[in-house]
């Protein structure tokens, strides 16, 4: 199994590829079909979710078929992190009369790395004195310091995440 880690931007999503998760066994030359690979999520990701389909969210199981033909897609939750994760175990199922060799009998775990982009966030305004300030035209007006309240948002590190 050879993985790299799917780059994802902050509140968006990206389709999780067979070049993220590359399986390099050739299942097919001991009669496994890829819908009989199958991968059982152990811990989902943190900052966002895993979709299998449309609409179809908090499977704990997808197959390399699904893998293959893109459907699974890592969603961002839009929260201000630098990466996030999840662990999986594959499984082969090969149904009841294929023997398989040891190292693909057993199960195998994995730790997936999903590094999040960060999104330069807009500075929020905010008015304190109501939506509407009438001024005459051609005259100044000084703005009391608490009229305009900006705030930015700004991150460093999180030293816990990839």
């Amino acid at each position: 199994m050879l993985l790299k880690s799917l780059q994802v931007e902050e509140g968006s999503e990206a389709v999780i590829t067979s070049d993220n998760i590359k399986v390099l066994q050739d299942f097919e030359k001991f009669g496994i079909s890829s819908s009989s690979v199958l991968f059982h999520i152990i811990e989902f990701p943190k900052h966002g979710e895993l979709s299998f389909g449309p609409h179809i969210k908090k499977r704990k199981v997808f197959s390399l078929a699904q893998l293959r033909s893109n459907k699974i897609v890592y969603i961002h939750n839009a929260k201000e992190s630098v990466g996030d994760s999840f662990v999986f175990e594959i499984e082969i199922d090969p149904g009841l009369d294929t023997d398989l060799p040891p190292l693909l009998a057993s199960r195998q775990r994995y730790f997936f790395q999903i590094r999040v982009l960060p999104v330069n966030d807009p500075p929020v305004l905010r008015g304190n004195l109501g939506n509407v300030m009438m001024i005459a035209e051609g005259t100044k007006v000084p703005l009391p310091t608490n009229f305009l309240q900006v705030r930015e948002i700004i991150h460093c590190c999180d030293l816990n995440s990839p």
